[in-house]
């Protein structure tokens, strides 16, 4: 059965969305600088907005997760600030649910991900 017009680009508009808002959220986790975290927090709202009007049914979140940390351990400001070189979760510590719901917290969700982390 193939899909109807405009569920393909939902579901990859709601998979870029998901990946912008987790790679985010893992600088947010990573960086020790207080106006980085502020940044990288409000990055993540913003995307969560995104994705809020979007079908992310049919997602990989693992997947997305794994784009999104490779992305932000990429990341010049977050390779200048981390104190340890931290082991992050294989797979998303963080619910498809939290990550989409109207009550999310972009500064809880980062907080989950750093005590997620093993750093040593």
């Amino acid at each position: 059965m193939s899909a109807a017009p405009g569920e393909d680009r939902d579901g990859c508009q709601a998979g870029a969305a998901l990946r912008r808002l987790l790679a985010a959220l893992v600088k947010a986790a990573l960086v020790s600088d207080p106006a980085l975290t502020a940044r990288y927090r409000d990055e993540a709202a913003d995307a969560q907005r995104r994705v809020a009007g979007l079908d992310p049914s049919g997602v990989k979140l693992d997947g997305l997760w794994t784009m999104a940390v490779a992305e932000a351990e990429g990341d010049r400001d977050v390779r200048r600030s981390e104190d340890a070189n931290p082991t992050l979760p294989v797979t998303c510590p963080l619910p498809l649910e939290d990550l989409t719901g109207p009550g999310f917290d972009a500064g809880i969700a980062a907080s989950r991900i750093r005590e997620t982390s093993s750093f040593g």
